[in-house]
Order: structure tokens, then C-alpha cells, then sequence
């Protein structure tokens, strides 16, 4: 699957905010010191800032202004989990193979992926608030294709998306 699944799926603002472009690509990368898969960018350019499913879900754009603080944030957030113990065995970036935050929902779960690998082979990674993390073994894009159309079961959503929900607010 891919982002123009997604694109079919949920229509992307006319113009988004933040689209950035390849120079955005390269100075994210050099923020956070890796880059960032293509699917992942592809979409920041495509629906820029805001939030899917009546701002259920935030995707951070990472070519908005506020992008590395969101990053930083919720990478703060899994620190205390870890230390906690709550990660299971997986470490946080900037770690090998570490959880990397690209999103978050209404209740405070992070969405991310596990750094294993090379950008584009990242999967994605759930961390609930409390309960460990839950790793799908696909792509941003695919990920968020199959969550939409309730193809796979997300343990933290307890409620399928109706197709009346499936929109993105920017912001």
C-alpha cells in the first residue's frame, strides 16, 4: 500500500499547510540525525498539518515549525516509560532499532516506528499509554490505509472507524 491508497481513501486539504520540500527534507534530517522514510514525507507534502478522523489522529508534519518539539516531546514521554520499564525490550531513539514518534491520538498513545533498518523498511510501533507497545509490520502509509478501512484490529482504537469519520482537518 502506499500513499496514494491513502490519498484515495481520505482527500488531502487543497492547500496544505507546511509542505515543505526537498531543502524541508534535508534540514529534518539533520534535526533528528536520520531521515525519514518516503512515504512518511510524501505525506507531509501531500496534507501538510493537521488531523484525521475528526482530529482523533494527529500525524506530525515534519515540515511544520513546531515538528522537532512534537518529536521531542513524545520521545521525553517513552524516556519515562522506559525508565518505568513500560517499553518491554524496545529502546527509544536516537538508539538502534529505537521507537521514533510520528504521531499521537486523542488519548495520549504515541504512534511511531521501530529505527531497524533503513528508512523506508521502518514498521510502525504503538506505544499505549501503560501498556506496552504493539508493532505492525508495515509502513506508515499501509499502516494507516489499514486502520482506516478496519482491516486490522489496533489494540488502543476499541472502536472501528466509521466511513463518516474518514477525513483530515488541517490545522
Amino acid at each position: 500500500m502506499s500513499l496514494s491508497q491513502l490519498i484515495g481513501l481520505i482527500s488531502p486539504p487543497n492547500t496544505p499547510e507546511f509542505q515543505g520540500d526537498v531543502q524541508d527534507e534535508n534540514a529534518v534530517a539533520a534535526s533528528l540525525g536520520t531521515p525519514l522514510p518516503d512515504d512518511y514525507l510524501a505525506f507531509g507534502h501531500a496534507f501538510g498539518s493537521g488531523r484525521f478522523c475528526n482530529e482523533f489522529i494527529r500525524v506530525f508534519n515534519p515540515f511544520s515549525p513546531e515538528y522537532i518539539d512534537l518529536v521531542n516531546g513524545r520521545l521525553s514521554a517513552l524516556r519515562s516509560s522506559a525508565e518505568r520499564g513500560e517499553l518491554d525490550r524496545y529502546p527509544v531513539f536516537p538508539t538502534t532499532d529505537g521507537l521514533l514518534p510520528w504521531g499521537d491520538d486523542e488519548n495520549g498513545n504515541i504512534l511511531g516506528w521501530l529505527t531497524r533498518g533503513s528508512p523506508d523498511q521502518w514498521v510502525v510501533a504503538i506505544r499505549e499509554q501503560g501498556n506496552g507497545v504493539e508493532v505492525w509490520e508495515m509502513s506508515f502509509s499501509e499502516f494507516l490505509c489499514k486502520a482506516f478501512q478496519n482491516q486490522i484490529d489496533v489494540a488502543i482504537w476499541d472502536e472501528p472507524f466509521q466511513p463518516e469519520e474518514l477525513n483530515f482537518e488541517p490545522s
